[in-house]
């Protein structure tokens, strides 16, 4: 039986090869840096971040959405149940990415059992790492065998993940792998009503999440080399989301992106460079629509507290 302790020692140990392979490429490259950087546009990087904040937004939509549906019923605090979200997803820097789901779970006490928190993030993982799954494939068919197939691929297995929601399978699977002690708490189950439009929230995030590579390649890259680089690094960030003692995945989704990224036929020397400006932008990014949320969630929360005084009054 795999105890928690050797977990954490493969883990480890998972960052430490990381941090020595990263080592190793920057080594490798050190001479030929300065030349890929030639290649960069600090406002093709700057624009980068508006898409980026859209794929925040269905991320956070689709969030609010799962929690509903828990529910059974509109939450009339959508705006807070965002603003706690996205300030959760920048909690997953720190050390523990349980950190998150804690801090949010007792923020939005008032208004949502914390229960339905917990399932909420659990779903909301499955079914964007299922999602995922498929578009890397597609992408890999699209690439390497056609359009014709790849779409047939992706019709067939959207299919197949629409049913598995549908079916409650997270909450089934869930149920199934945990201990008694967690199926005495009777948690809440996903009605799914709204499948479709979850699917749809789902793939908005992927589009906008390439639109964002897309602005974000270097000029030197043509045709489909954003997709590419853009995939590579959606795998990496899964292998580093694996490393769950690690801060959001530090130098285990870096390494995992040039390794990929490698593979396919990308130089490590612009994977290297890219590695560091996808990671600042992308905790930018999150910087950015916890506060535009949280000052949304002000605006709201000072506009009813005068609306009650003017009623007092």
């Amino acid at each position: 039986m795999i105890t928690i302790r050797s977990k954490k020692i493969v883990l480890s140990l998972l960052g430490f090869i990381s941090l020595l392979y990263i080592s190793y490429v920057i080594y490798n490259s050190i001479h030929s840096i300065n030349n890929i950087t030639t290649y960069i546009s600090l406002k093709n990087i700057t624009i980068a971040l508006i898409p980026c904040l859209f794929m925040l937004l269905f991320q956070s939509l689709l969030h609010v959405l799962i929690i509903e549906d828990i529910e059974g019923k509109r939450i009339t605090s959508k705006i807070k149940l965002m603003a706690s979200y996205s300030t959760s997803q920048i909690i997953r820097y720190l050390p523990g990415k349980v950190l998150g789901i804690i801090y949010q779970s007792e923020k939005l006490e008032k208004i949502v059992p914390k229960k339905t928190i917990w399932i909420a993030n659990i779903h909301q993982t499955v079914i964007n790492l299922g999602n995922s799954v498929i578009v890397l494939i597609t992408v890999y068919i699209m690439l390497s065998l056609g359009m014709y197939l790849a779409i047939t691929f992706a019709f067939i297995s959207l299919l197949f993940l629409f049913f598995f929601i549908k079916q409650n399978f997270t909450y089934k699977l869930f149920n199934k792998f945990t201990s008694k002690n967690l199926k005495k708490l009777s948690l809440p189950s996903i009605k799914n009503n709204k499948v479709i439009t979850e699917i749809i929230f789902l793939e908005l995030e992927w589009l906008f999440y390439l639109l964002t590579w897309y602005l974000l390649s270097p000029n030197d890259i043509y045709g489909n080399g954003f997709i590419l680089i853009g995939v590579a690094y959606a795998a990496a960030s899964f292998i580093g989301m694996l490393a769950f003692i690690i801060p959001s995945g530090w130098l285990v989704r870096e390494a995992s992106f040039i390794w990929i990224g490698g593979v396919v036929g990308l130089s490590q020397n612009l994977l290297l460079v890219y590695s560091v400006i996808a990671r600042v932008l992308f905790i930018v990014g999150d910087l950015l629509w916890a506060l535009i949320t949280a000052t949304l969630y002000k605006i709201k929360k000072s506009g009813e507290k005068s609306e009650s005084t003017t009623i007092l009054g």
